[in-house]
């Protein structure tokens, strides 16, 4: 799952698969560490564009999860993200809000709430809400900054993405304030050069 999540597609191609069909020859099917496995190659197909096998795999997985209300409600609120991705990606805003919002209603941990917020940002920009967009990610980059040990790439993702979605809403001068911070933060993470930096520069 966090090789998907983090965008290591080509790890994700050969654990996922792995996860899944080691944990399905050895736990009954009603085992949330079975639907773990089963959202984490849900999302990876989901990620790869194939939406039908990516929901086969995750109404799977929340069926589990539904059977079994003493899981790991973190695990449970990546499938539920993950559902919420696929909604979008079929033009159901709605109900794609309604799960980011039932995942950090149940969130006891303020840097996985970052987390969801950005990932329900990218949700409403490729549905064309680049204000919704705008709103969650200054919620996210508001609450990153309370955060002692919040994860560095997590404030150039908002970054970039409030850069992105100022721009789609013809806010040019703040877009290219959001962008020049993105490339900032990119290189105080790393170092010149890297392709987070060349990215953001390019946008910008």
């Amino acid at each position: 799952r966090i090789s998907v999540e983090t965008g290591r597609m080509e790890e994700a191609r050969q654990s996922c698969p792995s996860s899944l069909s080691s944990r399905s020859a050895l736990l009954p099917p009603d085992h949330p560490d079975l639907a773990e496995s089963l959202a984490a190659m849900g999302l990876f197909h989901l990620r790869s564009g194939r939406l039908d096998k990516a929901q086969a795999l995750l109404e799977a997985a929340m069926k589990v999860y539904e059977k079994a209300p003493a899981s790991d409600f973190r695990t449970r609120d990546s499938a539920l993200m993950a559902m919420a991705e696929l909604s979008a990606f079929r033009g159901d805003l709605a109900s794609a809000e309604e799960a980011f919002n039932k995942v950090r209603s149940n969130s006891d941990s303020p840097y996985a709430t970052v987390k969801a917020l950005i990932r329900e940002a990218g949700c409403e920009m490729r549905g064309g809400q680049a204000r919704k967009a705008a709103g969650a990610l200054n919620e996210a980059l508001s609450l990153h900054a309370q955060l002692p040990l919040a994860d560095k790439l997590d404030r150039e993702l908002i970054l970039f993405g409030l850069g992105e979605s100022n721009a789609a809403q013809g806010r040019l001068e703040e877009a290219e304030a959001f962008l020049t911070r993105a490339y900032e933060a990119a290189e105080d993470r790393h170092s010149a050069g890297v392709l987070d930096m060349i990215s953001a520069l390019r946008s910008l």
